[in-house]
């Protein structure tokens, strides 16, 4: 199959009055189909790729608007070079010819779409929510019509001037608006509209979060589809990463077969240890891990909070990613240079580490440091927030035993502890009754934003050093 270059000259937006709200963009402005071939492993007579597992490819039409004419041929040509530039992105990095499958229909010799005449209206569908309970409830009935966990949904762009649409990769589900301009074969033209963007969408729906380039990448790449796709619209090229494709390596419909488990949850530990080689300018990070499944690779984000924009999902845009393989069957490490940094000052930052298992799942552990004039500075204490996501009353407290009445007079709430903030280094046991009695929950050197096991329990606990 041919080899694309992809341009983020392909990133100029049409003239469609867009909203931008983080990954989300809101766009203000014959339906029988043949039976699905999913069983095959090879390119299919239309010269495109087909799985054992492949994208679920969703048009949506609401009750009050039809399709665009041609649509089946103009986005199976927009999916088809999608596939081609992904598998492109994976030989670069070490893959080889390795790509996502597209579901084939066979009478048409096009992209099989799964279509679903909706009982709502456009203005129903300004809702992603709505648009993914409509997938969820017509698979529920058409269970043969899917394959997979992926989903590319499109809906036709708004004929009411104003209309909300969303825009977004939710989940594994890729939410995209359809319009004429939608299609293969424009990649380098500057009506192309929003092409790069939808993308993106489909990267987060294959399990990409965001981040941008390395500071050294930028030069010889340009700049990650999964950083801010309108932003970085005619400032060179776009690549996907060697972590991008690291993740799309465990993906359920890149493989040609079937992956044992797939998508199943680990249990894991991870005891890391940090460096800063001040001569150098390097982060050193390394440790081991426990898992009870098959660690695949080891995957590390540097998470600025840029501006106060927070944490978590979509305030991620400004993270750099590195990879690295395994150290025999427990262990990691990388060097990461703060030179491929781009916010460097005075940042709060997380370090995520992130085990990426063969069966495609990914167990993240998150630490919290500041940079300083580029110098990563760790903290100490432990951090104790009443409620989910770090908001409402918090406590910081060093090393040491503490009492319900300790923990009172410190300002921290008996059974009111909803998140909370570990060190690296040091680990925190909290207990539900007074004096270090009753049940007990131990955190190891990490952030977890919602202690869903353990909300409102702590009336004690004790923080020490690993």
């Amino acid at each position: 199959m041919k080899k694309v270059t992809f341009s983020l000259k392909l990133m100029v937006i049409s003239a469609i009055t867009i909203a931008v709200s983080s990954c989300t963009k809101i766009y203000t402005e014959d339906q029988t189909d043949s039976a699905t071939v999913n069983d095959l492993s090879v390119i299919n007579p239309a010269g495109f790729r087909t799985h054992a597992r492949n994208l679920n490819v969703v048009y949506i039409i609401p009750n009050d608007v039809d399709s665009f004419s041609g649509f089946r041929n103009r986005l199976t040509g927009l999916l088809v070079e999608y596939q081609e530039f992904i598998m492109s992105e994976m030989n670069r990095n070490g893959y080889g010819d390795k790509t996502f499958g597209l579901p084939y229909d066979s009478l048409r010799n096009q992209v099989q779409f799964i279509m679903i005449n909706a009982n709502q209206n456009q203005d129903y569908y300004r809702s992603s929510g709505n648009m993914v309970s409509t997938v969820q409830a017509y698979r529920a009935t058409h269970p043969e019509e899917f394959s997979s966990e992926h989903y590319i949904v499109f809906q036709p762009r708004a004929v009411e001037s104003g209309l909300r649409q969303p825009f977004v990769g939710s989940g594994r589900f890729a939410l995209v608006v359809d319009q004429p301009l939608l299609q293969g074969g424009y990649f380098n033209d500057p009506n192309s509209g929003l092409i790069a963007g939808t993308l993106h969408e489909l990267g987060h729906g294959l399990n990409l979060p965001h981040h941008r380039a390395k500071r050294s990448e930028e030069a010889p790449l340009g700049q990650t589809i999964m950083w801010n796709a309108d932003y970085v619209k005619n400032r060179g090229r776009a690549f996907f990463s060697k972590e991008d494709c690291a993740i799309f390596n465990r993906n359920e419909i890149f493989q040609e077969g079937e992956t044992a488990g797939i998508y199943e949850s680990a249990t894991t530990t991870v005891r890391p240890k940090v460096v800063f080689d001040s001569a150098a300018a390097v982060l050193k990070v390394s440790g081991r891990f426990t898992s009870d499944k098959t660690v695949s690779d080891v995957l590390y984000w540097l998470d600025p909070n840029v501006n106060n924009e927070g944490i978590g999902v979509n305030r991620d845009y400004n993270s750099v990613a590195w990879y690295s393989n395994l150290i025999g069957v427990d262990s990691f490490a990388v060097n990461i240079p703060i030179s491929d940094l781009t916010h460097t000052i005075n940042y709060p930052y997380e370090l995520k580490i992130k085990l990426l298992m063969e069966n495609g799942s990914i167990s993240e552990k998150i630490y919290d440091f500041h940079m300083n004039n580029g110098v990563p500075i760790w903290p100490t204490t432990a951090e104790f927030y009443q409620n989910y996501f770090f908001t409402g009353w918090h406590v910081s407290l060093g090393e040491g035993s503490y009492t319900t009445a300790q923990l009172a007079a410190a300002g921290f709430r008996n059974n009111d502890l909803s998140s909370i903030k570990v060190p690296l280094g040091y680990r925190v046991v909290l207990y539900d009754g007074d004096n270090f009695t009753g049940a007990s929950y131990t955190v190891e050197a990490t952030s977890i934003s919602a202690l869903r096991d353990y909300n409102d329990r702590a009336s004690s606990l004790v923080i020490s050093k690993l």
